[in-house]
């Protein structure tokens, strides 16, 4: 018997190697480590080949029992792999003191036999704790397999731990890492040692102080050294203050130890721990002003209306606060929000009419019956969020780029659909009730200059766990860290911590500027003389109302100039005052702030030079500041003078303008003529073309100039894309006689008589200035000009800027490609912009665009325009193949050139009931998009065979077309956002319960990672006849889907299907893994008795379904006798492969009954049980057959089934003889396996002759 079994297991071990390609390497036994430095080890080690896969049992067509216990000879690794003699390789894994391996397999090959090896002189050099082995050799098929050993110990350690950097750790960071060496006694750094040092704290001097969770407490050492970069401590300790008296010391240090096993424990030396500093309140110099407006109506609309906002300075009636930054939130009661249609319809904030994505139009979930339940005022929702209104309440100064505002009223108006219609407010029962709130940033005014700041810094020396630092008080300093205008800082700035705390309370910044920022230092921390710090935001002080700017204080000067001078401009430099106020008097300030100017009035387009200076003591002298082009005419007899100049002086938003003067030297600035492009035209230019730009200018004095291509003024960018200007002379310039024929070299006229400069010029766009996708910003690319006099007077030279001309040239794409599969969709129907050459091709001839089902309601979230897309459904394992064609039908009118295209993923969003998260990748996990070189049309398909984890949720996933024309790439249909109209995307629903086999995939394994059954999976799937070889593709049904109904959790539903909830979340991947629906205090979604279909909050996602209710897969112990309650259509056809139903008459049947529901608490008797099912599917005993010769005789006698196979339990079919029908009697029907003989008696006929039935 032995032999035989033997003999059984040799053939079935063949048979699966004839099969089985997956293999794992084992040792057989385990090293021990020699006693004696380096001697062989005590015990060598053995390792084998095994096989490991589970798959083959059904080659072999075995019965369960004994497939079954063919898989535990396999998971015992009984199955060696004979055929494997390959070469093992064998190194130390872990090598804690950098040894040497020695023996037969290291320095000499050593090959497996028969899949087996045993290892006979291994020896390792040096002593240590820890060693292990690791074991290489290629499988049969190639694949490298690996194992390491147990640990093991070697005697005779030489080798130790030494520290080569202190360590210095605070709370916060790691100052000093410390470095440790793995050395040999003399002190040699041993560079194969890699032990695992661990670092823990030694001496504490604070009660339960230790390395925090954050720390990397053990490292590894490589090349015999280990660097600890991230240690924190749990508790700061610090050295007592000075003026603290020496008795009061404490021990503060502490000392880390590093530890190793076999090594000897090493010390740090002593060391303090800085706590960190945390800045609890921020100061601000800023304060925040709120305020608010509210209306209520009916669906129709209503208007607040915020007025009064801006109270005025202190002390002044005219002048209002300055605003620095507005935002306003607008809000609505919830009331009957929460279904489809449900929506805030119209939004329009001073007279704009505002839509996504600044506006939420709702519907919310949680956001129904407020006005019933009187939640109007606490019960609302964000319509706007943070909008930025500075704009619509105030204005820029074009020549400053100041901003003002006088506090205009700010309208509001908000409307609702006609779909809100139950669950008003307040007395009058209003469905709409807004309210808008406005939140002000103002800044200090000049009366407040100098004053406390309006919110104080508070901060707190802490642990790291949060605790407050109270070991010590430590001295803690504010200073000014970021300072624009050498400001002091008054009030108290040092103070002591107390209890961890530091409260300031009258710090002031007491001169004004755009940059500060503070920084507080906690002092006098240890031996190293370290500090820890906080700092500040940026703080501006008194923007746009100090310090005051004056020309005309006694130590002031306005710009001058002299007649004489001729085009030296200014004579005499401004000096500019900044002043405080004081009680009300305005006083010189000690400002180092920067002044900078700028030219307000500017007749003939001057332009200055040296334009700022920094303060010195409050007083700016703009010595050196120059301003070229004069106008005034330089005849000395024709004293004629143009509009002239001012200056204007900037400090932090303040401004003063100079008193006008006057420049002498009469150098007009040259002027645009017709025919030049108007000022930002914009012109449209495709890729693969040149567009044409003529430019003219004229010169009031006739001066000679030039016309020159500049920077963009915005970007400061020169455009490359321009080719060099030809300019050519127009018309005829005359010389101009004044009184007393006096000639003048740059006479001022007040027209030109008819002559000019015309300059061509052409754009050819290039790839890097065209749009990169579709949809997305126009590519506009600024192209600039000015016209320049350029000339020299008396040794001086003179230039005249004319205005900087700017066009837009707006770069096209040629075309844009439509796709023709799964559906069709073009450049129009996605509302892309910036393309050259409509869509003209006949849709009809085409695939057919999908059509929205004839009263189906749009699908919310998805804009108007946008596609519907195509559904499909797929399973875990199973491959989805969506075909993808895109063509574009674009070619260059002169060398046919047409784009090459690719598909591309471009995002994809899963979606189940309890929300949607767009995924960080372009494609689902393991989808891809077939790749092909660039072609036109480009034929793909979207391929996706889904993994476990990703069932039970709906993925739309949409794509985007690359285009690549002329050397240039751009990407169509990539839309911002999900549910955008540029959108083309697909839906896959990733069914729940529905599994394809993939290859290496088993009945049995597939089982077991189910936490099912062989036999139960096989009886789900009556179409499967040999589950050993089912082949790929082919979907399964794992079990049952529940659709939830009001008030099933997953405990209930558990309890319900005799499972586990840890099952029901493995199976159903998209469940909630919070605490409350864990443990059952939460009810799966479900909008029965709520919701007509389709109308939940949740069915709808940005355009994406989600089901009505939670679906939920389960894989049951039994199976079912009858469908499971609100099963119907689709739903119960997945489900009737669980049903008794059907297991084939006469080979299967159900094995007894189990209880799943009954009266009071589990278990059930008979008698309270109020719903059975039936246990899993069984084969019958089958009955033999009976056996007939060509003459109908019965050459074996038959049976059939009597009794049994019934469904009770354990009662198999009982087989009885087949009946022979005696005498007088003939058969009627023959014996089957299922049914006995039927006899029917006969008697003679009245002619003797034959016979007839009774």
């Amino acid at each position: 018997m032995l032999r035989f079994q033997a003999l059984l297991r040799a053939v079935i071990a063949l048979l699966l190697i004839s099969v089985a390609q997956c293999y794992r390497l084992e040792i057989t036994r385990q090293p021990i480590g020699n006693i004696l430095k380096g001697r062989q080890l005590q015990q060598q080690p053995a390792i084998r080949v095994v096989l490991t896969e589970l798959e083959e049992i059904g080659f072999l067509d075995l019965s369960p029992p004994a497939a079954q216990a063919m898989i535990a000879e396999m998971e015992r690794g009984s199955v060696v792999d004979v055929k494997n003699n390959g070469v093992v390789m064998i190194t130390l894994e872990s090598n804690p003191t950098g040894s040497d391996l020695r023996g037969r397999g290291v320095q000499v090959p050593m090959n497996l036999k028969n899949g087996q090896a045993e290892l006979t002189d291994l020896a390792v050099a040096q002593g240590g704790v820890g060693f292990t082995l690791k074991f290489s050799v290629a499988g049969s098929d190639g694949q490298m397999l690996e194992v390491v050993s147990e640990p093991f110990n070697c005697g005779g350690q030489e080798a130790m731990l030494r520290i080569a950097r202190q360590p210095v750790v605070d709370v916060a960071a790691t100052t000093v890492p410390p470095i440790i060496h793995v050395t040999n006694s003399n002190g040699r750094t041993l560079p194969m040692a890699n032990p695992e040092i661990t670092v823990s704290v030694y001496q504490s001097p604070v009660a339960g102080s230790s390395l925090t969770d954050r720390s990397r407490a053990t490292q590894r050492a490589s090349m015999g050294s280990a660097e600890f970069r991230e240690l924190y401590l749990s508790h700061a300790a610090t050295a007592v203050e000075a003026s603290v008296p020496a008795y009061m010391e404490q021990s503060v240090l502490y000392i880390l130890k590093f530890s190793s096993p076999g090594f000897l424990d090493v010390f740090s030396e002593p060391f303090e721990a800085f706590p960190e500093v945390v800045l609890d309140t921020a100061p601000q110099s800023e304060v925040t002003l709120v305020a608010s407006a509210n209306c209520s109506g009916s669906v129709d609309g209503c208007i607040a209306t915020l007025r009064d906002y801006l109270p005025f300075q202190t002390g002044s009636t005219t002048v209002k606060k300055k605003i620095q930054s507005v935002t306003l939130d607008v809000e609505v009661a919830c009331t009957d929000l929460d279904a489809p249609g449900e929506v805030v319809r119209l939004v329009r904030v001073g007279g704009e009419e505002l839509g996504p994505p600044l506006v939420s139009t709702g519907p919310w979930d949680g956001c129904a019956f407020a006005g019933c339940k009187d939640q109007c005022d606490v019960n609302m929702r964000k319509v706007i969020s943070a909008l930025d209104v500075k704009a619509r309440l105030g204005s820029v100064d074009p020549r400053t780029g100041i901003y003002s505002s006088e506090g205009p009223p700010l309208s509001v108006e908000v409307a609702l659909s006609d779909s809100v219609n139950i669950c008003g407010c307040g007395a009058e029962r209003a469905p709409l009730v807004v309210k808008a709130t406005l939140r002000m940033q103002v800044s200090q005014d000049a009366r407040a200059q100098g004053q406390p700041l309006w919110v104080q810094p508070k901060l707190s020396l802490r642990n790291a766990d949060g605790t407050l630092y109270t070991l010590h008080s430590k001295t803690v300093l504010a200073q000014l860290a970021v300072n624009s205008a050498q400001a002091a800082l008054s009030g108290a700035s040092q103070l002591m911590s107390a209890a961890g705390v530091v409260a300031f309370t009258d710090l002031a910044i007491t001169e004004g500027g755009p940059r500060f920022t503070l920084r507080f230092v906690a002092l006098g921390f240890g031996a190293h003389n370290q500090s820890v710090y906080a700092e500040s935001q940026l703080l501006a002080v008194g923007k746009g109302n100090f310090p005051v700017l004056s020309l005309s204080c006694v130590a002031c000067d306005q710009p001058r100039t002299s007649k004489t001078a001729v085009y030296r401009a200014l004579t005499r430099p401004p000096i500019v005052q900044l002043q405080n106020v004081v009680s009300g008097t305005a006083v010189q300030s000690s400002s180092g702030l920067r002044v900078d100017a700028i030219i307000g009035v500017n007749g003939p387009g001057g332009r200055l030079e040296n334009e700022f200076r920094v303060a010195s003591s409050g007083l700016v002298n703009f010595e050196g500041l120059t301003l070229l082009n004069g106008n005034c005419n330089d005849c000395v007899n024709l004293p004629l003078c143009g509009a002239g100049y001012t200056l204007i002086f900037l400090a932090n938003d303040v401004a003063v303008e100079s008193q006008q003067f006057d420049v002498p030297g009469g150098n007009r600035a040259p002027r645009w003529t017709p025919r030049t492009p108007p000022a930002n035209a914009v012109i449209a230019v495709p890729i693969g073309t040149v567009a044409e730009l003529e430019l003219n200018a004229t010169d009031q004095n006739m001066n000679n100039f030039r016309i020159r291509q500049v920077a963009d003024p915005a970007s400061g960018v020169l455009s490359g894309e321009v080719a060099p200007l030809q300019q050519r002379p127009w018309g005829v310039k005359e010389q101009i006689l004044v009184p007393n024929n006096e000639v003048c070299k740059h006479p001022i006229t007040a027209e030109t008589l008819g002559w000019g400069i015309e300059a061509m010029t052409s754009f050819t766009p290039s790839c890097a200035s065209a749009a990169p996708q579709f949809p997305g910003p126009p590519a506009l690319v600024p192209v600039c000009f000015q016209a320049r006099d350029d000339f020299e007077e008396n040794s001086i030279s003179v230039q005249t800027d004319g205005e900087v001309r700017c066009v837009h040239m707006h770069v096209l794409a040629p075309s844009a490609p439509a796709f023709l599969e799964p559906y069709y969709w073009d450049a129009e129907m996605a509302g892309l912009e910036g393309i050259s050459v409509p869509m003209t091709v006949d849709r009809a001839s085409l695939m057919p665009e999908q059509e929205e089902e004839e009263g189906m309601m749009r699908p919310p979230g998805l804009e108007m325009g946008a596609a519907i897309p195509m559904k499909y459904e797929t399973g875990v394992g199973c491959t989805l193949r969506v075909p993808l064609r895109v063509e574009d039908h674009f070619a260059h009118p002169h060398d046919g050139e047409r784009p090459m295209l690719q598909v591309l993923g471009h995002r994809t969003t899963a979606t189940t009931v309890y929300g949607q998260e767009v995924l960080s990748s372009a494609l689902p996990m393991g989808a891809v998009v077939e790749t092909a070189a660039r072609a036109n049309p480009y034929v793909s398909a979207l391929v996706w065979q889904p993994t476990r984890g990703q069932e039970g949720r709906v993925y739309t996933v949409c794509m985007q077309v690359e285009t690549q024309y002329k050397g240039c790439q751009y990407r169509f249909y990539a839309a911002p956002y999900q549910g955008h109209r540029a959108q083309y995307c697909v839906e896959v629903a990733v069914e729940r319960c529905k599994y394809c086999m993939v290859q290496g995939d088993s009945f049995v394994g597939l089982s077991m990672s189910y936490h099912s059954t062989y036999t139960q999976l096989w009886a789900g799937n009556s179409h499967v006849l040999r589950p050993a070889h089912v082949p790929t593709e082919v979907p399964l049904n794992l079990g049952p889907v529940y659709k939830a109904v009001q008030e099933d959790s997953l405990q209930s539903l558990a309890a319900k299907f005799a499972v586990t909830v840890k099952d029901l979340l493995d199976w159903n991947p998209d469940l909630p893994h919070d605490p409350d629906m864990v443990a059952g205090r939460a009810h799966l979604l479900t909008s029965q008795g709520l919701y007509e279909p389709g109308m939940a909050p949740w069915s709808w996602r940005n355009g994406t379904r989600a089901p009505d209710a939670q679906e939920v897969c389960f894989l049951p112990e039994v199976c079912l006798f009858e469908a499971l309650p609100s099963a119907a259509g689709a739903a119960a056809a997945k489900q009737r492969s669980f049903d008794c139903g059907d297991c084939e008459d006469g080979h299967e049947y159900c094995t007894g009954r189990a209880c799943i529901e009954g009266e009071g608490p589990p278990p059930w008797s008979n008698s309270t049980c109020t719903r059975f099912v039936g246990t899993r599917c069984q084969l019958c005993q089958a009955c033999q057959a009976e056996e007939l010769d060509y003459a109908g005789h019965v050459t074996v006698p038959g049976f059939f089934r009597s009794a049994g196979c019934d469904g009770e339990a354990g009662n198999d079919a009982v087989c009885a003889p087949c009946s022979v029908c005696g005498p007088g009697y003939v058969e009627e029907r023959p014996c089957t396996p299922m049914q006995d003989r039927v006899c029917r008696k006969v008697l003679p006929s009245s002619s003797g002759t034959a016979f007839v039935p009774v």
